[in-house]
């Protein structure tokens, strides 16, 4: 774990082998540079003006292949380090601002360890250290509470101990009067089965002499209801013969009414015909149209694509050999704002070590001094274009390239702001 605390406190502090105290000053590289104490000390510049350069220097050192930062935040996770400078106890210190770069390193890394800031206002330190005796004491008192249910719960586990024995014994006992119950059931059932054998064979030549009245009754009443279909289907042949006279003479009459219709409709479908052919013209012109404007686009497309000014525009803004071979080779077309949103996803999720939408980790990028306002604009702009151009918004046709444009432009000024990944 890692402390941090004031030289006039040195003396009281208390270590176990292997617990490394060091003072801040003869580790140059995890204090302000001179020049920026000094005009902090001698108030040339406000604290945020101090704090905000002591951070960049501090960003400036974390990225360096050897560095003492980085190390320090990774081997007081494991090992007991206090580090100690001449600033008296307060806020306004580059102790405490080295305290919460480290905190947002660990916290980066998904660790929820703090870094223990011991050079705090006398009150406040007694105040911490009667809380502690307190929690310690209710922890004892808990303790001897503990220490009482246990032997009342001993006792009772005895008690019931020799409930269970008394319990075995009976149950023994039981177990004789079962087995002779079991042997006056088996006797039972035997003389059961037998006069069960005999009911079975009572029963079958019963039912055999029901299977024939039961045949027997069947067939004289088929022959009734064979009898009395005959004479329904006779009055049902009758109905039906007068019913399709009357029933074609109805058709008659409505098949000259059908043909009267026939002959209207065919003369309003050659009027429909005339009609579809003139928008079938019609609509080949507009598709002509279309496919013209399509064309057109297509060769504005190669031609911007051709045209290496625009690409040398972008690069010089860039001035990194990495990213001046990733923009030569991007296709400057409707795509663009997708694939250009696609790198920026994935280098902030890699940065921030976080995997959130891409509008909160442009919103992380201004929370941790990564972008600047104007930068994350731009960002914000290549996020938003991208959502027109992939959910089917309607777009002005005259406006397409240009918004491809400002996107191109718009990265080629943001991503060289944004860190290496490691």
């Amino acid at each position: 774990m890692l402390y941090l605390n004031s030289f006039e406190n040195a003396a009281a502090i208390k270590t176990e082998e292997g617990h490394v105290i060091s003072p801040m000053p003869n580790i140059t590289e995890l204090v302000p540079s001179k020049e920026l104490l000094a005009q902090w000390q001698s108030k040339k510049i406000s604290w945020e003006e101090f704090r905000e350069g002591f951070i960049e220097e501090m960003q400036a050192e974390f990225k360096g292949d050897k560095s003492r930062l980085k190390g320090l935040a990774k081997h007081s996770l494991e090992n007991d380090v206090t580090l100690l400078s001449p600033e008296p106890s307060g806020e306004q210190t580059y102790r405490a601002i080295l305290e919460d770069i480290i905190n947002k390193i660990w916290k980066k890394e998904g660790r929820t360890d703090h870094v223990i800031n011991l050079a705090q206002e006398p009150s406040e330190l007694q105040k911490e250290i009667a809380e502690k005796d307190e929690k310690i004491k209710s922890l004892q008192t808990k303790n001897r509470n503990k220490d009482i249910e246990n032997d009342k719960l001993n006792e009772q586990i005895n008690q019931l101990q020799e409930q269970i024995n008394t319990y075995a014994e009976s149950i023994k006992s039981r177990d004789r009067i079962i087995l002779t119950k079991d042997d006056e059931v088996k006797s039972l059932q035997a003389k059961s089965h037998n006069k069960d054998t005999e009911n079975d064979k009572l029963k079958k030549q019963t039912d055999q002499l029901q299977e024939q009245i039961d045949t027997h009754t069947e067939s004289i009443k088929s022959l009734s209801e064979m009898l009395s279909a005959k004479e329904e289907e006779i009055k049902s042949l009758q109905a039906e013969s007068h019913n399709k006279d009357t029933e074609n003479d109805e058709l008659k009459a409505e098949t000259d009414h059908l043909q009267e219709q026939i002959n209207t409709h065919t003369e309003s479908i050659k009027s429909q015909d005339e009609i579809i052919s003139t928008k079938d013209d019609e609509i080949k012109s507009l598709k002509a149209k279309s496919r013209k404007k399509e064309s057109d686009i297509a060769q504005l497309q190669e031609q911007i694509n051709n045209d290496q000014k625009i690409r040398d525009i972008a690069v010089e803004a860039i001035g990194d050999d990495k990213l001046e071979k990733y923009f030569r080779n991007l296709k400057i077309d409707e795509n663009l704002p997708v694939e250009l949103c696609k790198w920026l996803e994935g280098r902030l999720k890699k940065v921030l070590d976080s995997s959130d939408t891409l509008y909160k980790l442009i919103q992380h990028c201004i929370t941790d001094q990564i972008l600047d306002s104007d930068d994350a604009g731009f960002a914000h702009s290549i996020r938003k274009q991208r959502n027109l151009f992939s959910h089917d918004s309607p777009i002005d046709e005259k406006t397409k390239m240009g918004r491809v444009l400002y996107c191109f432009f718009a990265a080629a000024l943001v991503f060289p702001k944004l860190p290496e990944i490691e």
